[in-house]
């Protein structure tokens, strides 16, 4: 078959395979890396972030509902400086929330968020309760608060953002083997087709390589020192052979001659 193409034709089905092979090798390689970079956009966005929110949340929580309120009865802030953090944390706290709430969410996730609807709910009455003793400085009903009233609300709904922090820890460690995974996957594949590329080409190389000598009937260089005897007039010049060649350039000479 290469015998009868042109010897442009036969380099350029050489470079053609070489350069289909590479844009193959190229495809796959931008395939594995956007994969990569969405695993560490899904870890980054959907775990990272909802672990910092999440802690916030909890630690803003803890604040308003322990903190302040033990600090007013102890007398290390006033019922107005109380009042005033509540009134500045607790919207912040509920925006965090609801940014979380916005992310995407497997249905483990969901179930805990679904436990701490109600729990969430529970504080923020508390809360507004408060504000209310606070802005009627009312230290008693702070002081009962702090003394029995902390700990049923705030542990339940600690321990539910306890697990969605760990919730976070685990899909972003699934993830991380997945993405590795993906790139083992990509990696392989890859080595894969370059293997077969240098095969490719290599066979290729030799067939090209082959048709050519064969049709000119021996290297390149003692075809050209034949040809240059012959152009000087030199008509006695011996044109060695290969076995069984009868359709070459070299053969064609040596029947000029002879």
């Amino acid at each position: 078959m290469f015998n009868d193409m042109k010897v442009a034709v036969r380099l350029a089905v050489l470079a053609g395979m070489l350069v289909i092979l590479m844009i193959l090798i190229g495809i796959m390689g931008i395939k594995g890396m956007r994969d990569a970079n969405q695993g560490m956009h899904t870890v980054y966005a959907d775990r990272v972030v909802p672990m910092r929110d999440l802690k916030d949340v909890i630690d803003n929580f803890a604040l308003i509902m322990v903190d302040v309120p033990q600090k007013t009865v102890k007398g290390i802030i006033t019922p107005q400086e109380a009042l005033k953090i509540t009134q500045e944390t607790l919207p912040a706290t509920e925006k965090l929330w609801e940014t979380y709430l916005g992310t995407f969410l497997i249905d483990e996730e969901k179930a805990l968020i679904k436990k701490a609807a109600p729990l969430i709910s529970n504080s923020q009455q508390q809360l507004r309760e408060l504000q209310s003793w606070y802005a009627g400085n009312n230290i008693d009903s702070i002081n009962t608060f702090t003394q029995t009233g902390i700990y049923p609300i705030f542990d339940p709904l600690n321990e539910v953002f306890t697990e969605l922090n760990k919730l976070q820890v685990r899909v972003a460690e699934q993830e991380f083997i997945r993405s590795t995974e993906r790139y083992e996957s990509t990696l392989v594949s890859n080595s894969i087709i370059i293997i077969i590329s240098i095969v490719i080409a290599i066979i290729l190389s030799f067939i090209i390589a082959r048709s050519l000598l064969k049709q000119l009937g021996g290297e390149p260089n003692y075809t050209a020192e034949v040809i240059h005897h012959i152009a000087q007039g030199d008509l006695s010049v011996s044109v060695a052979l290969k076995a069984n060649d009868d359709s070459s350039i070299l053969f064609a000479i040596r029947q000029m001659v002879v």
